[in-house]
């Protein structure tokens, strides 16, 4: 009985994420890196790809984002979307490099982001 609570709270939580369909998770991913990026002194440099694969029951939505900021900035995004986005979109492959910008001569920190998405079709 002490965990029916609990229980409650992460079933909604989870027919919350299973309740959209795969275009809006991926608007809400964008939307929450961008409002981050903008807040924390990053800039998004790729608009977002995705790729889909659909079979009789599943559909699997993969989005790709790339992110330049600074290190501590990157990592809080990171762990950020991994918190919100827990059950919704996993984060797959995290991926920080550097480029160096020869007008500049400063190194610049960039973090490649794929997430997949994973939705349950009806049958029929």
């Amino acid at each position: 009985e002490t965990e029916i609570p609990f229980l409650k709270s992460k079933m909604a939580l989870i027919e919350e994420a299973y309740s959209n369909d795969s275009i809006s998770i991926r608007d809400k991913l964008t939307a929450f890196i961008s409002d981050f990026a903008d807040g924390n002194g990053c800039v998004v440099t790729e608009i977002p790809s995705f790729s889909t694969y659909k079979s009789d029951n599943l559909n699997i939505q993969t989005n790709t984002f790339t992110i330049k900021g600074r290190f501590n900035e990157l990592v809080s995004l990171l762990i950020a979307i991994e918190g919100k986005f827990k059950v919704s979109a996993k984060v797959m492959s995290a991926r920080f490099y550097s480029i160096k910008d020869m007008q500049t001569k400063r190194k610049n920190l960039y973090l490649t982001l794929v997430t997949q998405s994973f939705n349950q079709q009806e049958s029929k």
